[in-house]
Parts: C-alpha cells; structure tokens; sequence
C-alpha cells in the first residue's frame, strides 16, 4: 500500500486505487481490524503498530471516495447535492428557508433572522 510507503507507485493515491471499489465504512472498519490483527499476528512493536494504524485511519476519507488525493472532497455526481445544483442551490435554498421561516410564530415566540453570516443562525425574541 503506498500510503505506507511501499514502493508501488502505479496508483499515486489512495483514492486512485480505492475508488472503484464503492467502499463502506463497515468494509474499512473490517480492513482496520484484520490490519491491526496481521501487525499483532507479527509481533511487530505497539508503537509500529499505532503509527501504521494512524496511516491507515488517515486514508479513510480517501478510501471511502469522499476525498481525493489532495485533500479535496470528492462530490458524487448522482448525490442529492450534485443533483440540485451544488454550493450555489443549497444558497439559494438557504435564503428561501430563512424568509420563511422568519415569518413564523412558535408558541407566540417570533423567530427572526439574524442575518446571512453564513453561520445559518437564528434568534428568538419574544413578543
């Protein structure tokens, strides 16, 4: 595995050679028991056995197809987010949520809009 130093540099990322595979988080969670069981099984020292699982965890985002090599999320083009639009649509869808919900009343307490702030935060005042 190349994220543990092997020389095999075909795939120059984990996710390049992971993200044909669809991975899960239950099938990683498999692969890091049967890694840690394999060093265990060889004797090898605690702390060789700690830093290699911390290689491995680091993989995970990678691994799972939800990072790609340079620490940039992967966006699946059949995702619910790809399929309305993106960062820009869930804006917009945002912003319309926000007006109305900033007409409600919630037992006799007014919900008001604190702002776009990016934070998506709201206040209550009472009336």
């Amino acid at each position: 595995m190349h994220a543990c130093g092997s020389p095999d540099v075909s795939k120059t990322t984990v996710y390049e050679s992971c993200k044909d595979l669809n991975l899960q988080n239950e099938q990683f969670a498999a692969v890091q028991e049967h890694f840690t069981a394999t060093l265990q099984a060889l004797k090898l020292p605690l702390p060789v056995i700690s830093e290699a699982e911390g290689v491995l965890a680091g993989a995970k985002k990678q691994a799972l197809g939800l990072e790609d090599g340079s620490g940039k999320p992967v966006v699946n083009p059949n995702s619910v987010y790809s399929r309305i639009g993106g960062e820009e649509a869930i804006d917009s869808c945002v912003e319309i949520l926000y007006g109305k919900v900033s007409a409600w009343k919630i037992d006799g307490v007014a919900v008001h809009r604190t702002g776009w702030s990016g934070n998506h935060e709201l206040l209550t005042e009472t009336t």
